[in-house]
């Protein structure tokens, strides 16, 4: 009797450690989702585009999830001094601030440079694969130093200075670490267009003379167009808040 008694009790104990060990995990699975959705709540990020500094400028970007489908606005805003890339395009470089040996660049103005776009993220969190269409807008002014001499002397000073700018529309594919990490960084590139508009110096010369016996010359500043298409790539760094 003792011996059947002592069954009973060992399989009770053990029915009941059974059920102990069921209740932890069950206690302990929501914990764990809920860490998991931790990880998702970063909703802003403001980052630097390191690729940018080719082109001469400098774009700081801030973006920030919209809804719970993987959409996402951002807004960029910077600085350019001058378009190293974009400016040495085969077709502008030599009318935009080059006159054969008269006329050299002698350096550009800051101007402001603005970015908007969309984004999607097909994982529907700030991270992973992503498509994104942006609008960008490039500008600057180039200065002239010196024409046959002396720039103050030949060129009024309407004259000596060119604007550029370069209005841009971009399909990107890109690639982000995981939302878990609070720093953010980013690869994409794609294809896009660009629509150039800029200034170029027109230098006529007369063969009439004043009366110090100086040549005189008739001077226009044109504005020109050119469309291109354009590949485009990004490399962002920032942080996730």
């Amino acid at each position: 009797m003792k011996f059947i008694f002592s069954i009973i009790l060992i399989t009770t104990i053990n029915l009941n450690l059974k059920a102990q060990t069921d209740s932890l995990a069950m206690f302990h699975e929501p914990m764990n989702l809920a860490g998991n959705a931790r990880n998702d709540t970063y909703k802003n990020t403001l980052n630097f585009n390191l690729f940018q500094i080719v082109r001469g400028s400098a774009l700081l970007s801030y973006e920030r999830m919209v809804g719970k489908y993987g959409l996402a606005l951002t807004a960029g805003i910077g600085i350019c001094k001058f378009d190293a890339l974009g400016q040495v395009y085969l077709r502008e470089l030599t009318q935009y601030y080059m006159i054969g040996a008269d006329v050299t660049k002698a350096g550009t103005k800051i101007k402001p440079l603005y970015e908007l776009g969309v984004k999607y993220y097909t994982d529907q969190s700030m991270g992973g694969t992503y498509f994104m269409a942006a609008f960008t807008s490039i500008n600057n002014t180039v200065n002239l130093q010196s024409f046959r001499g002396n720039v103050n002397t030949y060129v009024p000073p309407n004259f000596n200075q060119l604007d550029y700018r370069s209005n841009e529309f971009k399909l990107l594919l890109g690639f982000s670490n995981k939302n878990d990490k609070k720093f953010y960084h980013d690869i994409s590139a794609g294809l896009g267009y660009r629509f150039i508009a800029y200034q170029n110096f027109q230098l006529k010369d007369i063969t009439a003379q004043n009366s110090n016996g100086q040549y005189l010359y008739e001077l226009t500043k044109d504005s020109n167009t050119n469309q291109t298409i354009w590949i485009f790539v990004a490399w962002r760094m920032g942080i996730r808040f």
